[in-house]
């Protein structure tokens, strides 16, 4: 396909593939525009030609000299990515809405034994907007290590990336210019430069014994401490690789020699003039000063690490920030007021009255009947289809976040309140890349059901308000201890994963709790995985505590 214009789409712009056997797939100079939906979308074979009989070969893809302006979806898409040799290059992404690019595969034995070896290279992304330019992954346990992505040469710059939702913390999936999903990709010989973004590369790996290789890139600067903080990692979240990005780039020039071989900035735990704490513990760290310490990043006790907190002293979390200790946690109070508080940080939320999406009649903001706002006009959402990702983006647009156990409404628990408004949409069924409700392709309008459902139908929907990720006792954790310490307001671990967890977690618990205070947590109060019943001294207890969730 070759010098054709593809504008005004309200669908998938173009769409090839999957062939299974060997093809060519050839997309050179064409113009994609206005799209509404995806630019254009690339099907993998993902069937194994020795296990399921399907025709041996690969697809040779060549994507280059295209032009993709001011589409809605991402301009190119392409999931699965398997049996698939190829280039993509020479193309300029200017002014798309919701990111450039996307490769990803599912976590599927078929998908991880094929061959994938794909460059990205000589392809310019300009001012575009959404939670990422490049979102690139493989199949990361690619044990065959036959799959590689290589992102060279390529101009990221003037984009202006922000988080989907208004007031939600990013744990898995930060919004970054290029975030990697697979430690078989490698980014080398880029310019990132997008000053209007918090960060320039992010992680989206869960995987935190793994290392992903940006190595030689500018990254928006030259100055260490501001290049550390353009990167979204382990440093920030402790159940996220790593990114490698040092040797970098000191100038702007793709070509240039200049380089930082190593590394001489060292991010400090405590910040004593802002009172910041937060990142890795591989020393003796003491927080012995009383007051109010905010935690912004998690705090990760490494396991040559020790932690510790003394009496007054207060940490506040930012809501999806944690702990994790493999090290060694001492934090006592001294049975006088003086406890150690483990609690959340109260900041000013967000203004999302305009997002188009409200819960009505409920006990609480967060508990309603939901209605959206369309053309200036709200009314109600019909359940049928109705879909446990669509219920999370609804709170999530609201600044909530979706409790998979707590979240549905019953017929006979949703508030009168809305009954005479109408009903506006039905059947909607979102994807894991579409961010409002209102939105979402596989939705339907008013005009497309014809009065087929009835308010007795309507979505009643219960949100929970964040919490911070609680504190873990990690397997290899030294006998810690906690004493006179109160832990509240836990529990949100990662709204993009729906995942809670206890305030206080210990893997393999040989610790000490004793005259601790665990409440108002969005998830158990303490949660023991394994008791160790050998540990010297038979040391390991919870003593004199209260405990209510």
């Amino acid at each position: 396909m070759a010098y054709s214009n593809i504008s005004w789409n309200h669908d998938i712009g173009v769409l090839a593939g999957n062939y299974c056997g060997p093809s060519i797939v050839n997309i050179s100079g064409n113009h994609f525009e206005h799209g509404r939906y995806v630019g254009l979308q690339v099907l993998s074979c993902w069937r194994d030609a020795e296990l399921e009989g399907v025709k041996k070969g690969l697809m040779m893809l060549q994507i280059g000299h295209n032009h993709f302006e001011y589409n809605d979806g991402v301009a190119v898409k392409l999931t699965p990515i398997a049996r698939l040799v190829g280039k993509i290059e020479h193309n300029d992404f200017l002014n798309n809405k919701d990111g450039c690019m996307y490769t990803h595969n599912e976590d599927d034995y078929i998908l991880e034994i094929q061959k994938v070896d794909l460059q990205l290279q000589e392809n310019r992304f300009y001012n575009n907007r959404g939670s990422y330019v490049l979102n690139l992954g493989l199949s990361h346990y690619d044990f065959n290590h036959n799959q590689q992505l290589l992102m060279t040469n390529n101009w990221v710059m003037d984009n202006v990336i922000t988080e989907p939702w208004l007031g939600l913390n990013p744990r898995s999936k930060v919004a970054a210019p290029v975030v990697i999903a697979s430690n078989n990709v490698k980014l080398t010989r880029n310019i990132l430069q997008n000053p209007d973004s918090r960060y320039e590369l992010g992680s989206h790996l869960i995987e935190p014994n793994a290392e992903l290789d940006c190595k030689y890139n500018w990254i928006g600067d030259k100055d260490e401490e501001t290049v550390w903080k353009k990167v979204f990692d382990r440093d920030d979240r402790y159940n996220l690789a790593k990114i490698a990005y040092i040797p970098y780039l000191l100038s702007n020039n793709i070509n240039t020699e200049l380089v930082l071989e190593r590394p001489l900035f060292e991010h400090q735990f405590i910040n004593r003039q802002t009172k910041e704490v937060g990142g890795d513990v591989s020393g003796v760290e003491e927080l012995r000063e009383s007051g109010v310490y905010i935690v912004r990043r998690d705090i990760n006790v490494r396991p040559s690490g020790r932690l510790k907190i003394t009496p007054g002293v207060t940490l506040k979390f930012e809501h999806s920030v944690g702990m994790m200790v493999s090290g060694e946690l001492i934090a006592e109070g001294d049975n006088t007021g003086g406890q150690p508080v483990f609690t959340l940080l109260d900041t000013v939320r967000e203004n999302v009255s305009h997002a188009g999406v409200r819960l009505v009649g409920g006990h609480t903001v967060r508990e309603g009947r939901l209605q959206v706002e369309i053309d200036g006009v709200w009314g109600t959402v019909c359940d049928f289809g109705w879909t446990i990702e669509s219920a999370a983006i609804a709170c999530q647009q609201m600044g909530f976040v979706l409790n998979t156990e707590d979240w549905k409404l019953q017929p006979y628990q949703v508030p009168k309140e809305g009954m005479t408004d109408p009903i506006l949409m039905s059947n909607v069924r979102c994807n894991d890349l579409e961010t409002d409700i209102r939105t979402c392709k596989r939705a339907e309008r008013s005009d497309d059901f014809m009065n087929s459902c009835s308010h007795e139908y309507d979505v009643g929907l219960r949100c929970y308000d964040v919490s911070w990720a609680g504190l873990r006792l990690g397997m290899t954790a030294k006998r810690s201890k906690l004493y006179d310490v109160k832990i509240e307001r836990a529990g949100l671990f990662d709204y993009r994963t729906f995942s809670f967890v206890p305030g206080v977690q210990a893997d393999f618990s040989h610790h000490v709790f004793e005259n601790i205070e665990v409440r108002d947590n969005d998830h158990d109060g303490i949660g023991i995985v394994y008791s160790d019943i050998y540990y010297p001294d038979h040391v390991n207890f919870i003593k004199n505590s209260l405990i209510s969730g």
